[in-house]
């Protein structure tokens, strides 16, 4: 089941980002899509997700994969300066939790060169290590690939229609099986 949420989250990072009505100065807004009739999940059960940041604002989702790796889009900041961007882990809301700064940014070098989503990967190197709990934890990867017709389930960050101490809506985590 974690295989498949890193390939939807891989795949779906670009409906987790961008959310209309979100108020914040990132080139990256404006996409206008969304995770849609999701429900209320808990960090807890999906440790292995962040947010991607762009001078401390969310951008959008990203998936731990190592002590110091994260994958994501390259929409999440793959032309960016590493210190415009920062990985927020164990976080509910995409406020709380703990703040990563990014060491390097690594586009697939074959990104944009085939299909629309072929090599459309961005690894993100932290500065240290993710300190494993209960809220900061990598994705489980399979050993094989999962059978023709399984279910899914796509989580990510929605508007939860609270706004912050600065003044944002906050981001939520949601889950769609």
């Amino acid at each position: 089941m974690d295989f498949l949420l890193i390939i939807l989250s891989v795949v779906g990072i670009t409906v987790t980002y961008g959310l209309p009505g979100l108020e914040i100065p990132s080139p990256l807004y404006n996409r206008g899509l969304g995770i849609y009739d999701g429900n209320s999940t808990t960090i807890q059960k999906h440790p292995y997700l962040v947010a991607v940041c762009l001078n401390n604002y969310f951008t959008c989702a990203g998936t731990i994969v190592s002590r110091s790796w994260v994958l994501t889009i390259p929409q999440c900041g793959g032309s960016l300066k590493v210190s415009e961007v920062s990985v927020l882990a164990g976080s509910q809301d995409s406020v709380t939790g703990k703040r990563y700064q990014v060491q390097r940014l690594e586009v697939h070098p074959q990104y944009g060169q085939g299909d629309v989503f072929d090599y459309e990967f961005l690894c993100i190197q932290i500065v240290g290590k993710f300190h494993w709990n209960s809220r900061i934890r990598p994705v489980r990867l399979p050993k094989a690939d999962p059978p023709v017709n399984s279910s899914m389930v796509v989580c990510g960050w929605g508007k939860d229609g609270r706004i912050s101490s600065e003044g944002n809506s906050k981001q939520q985590l949601f889950r769609v099986a």
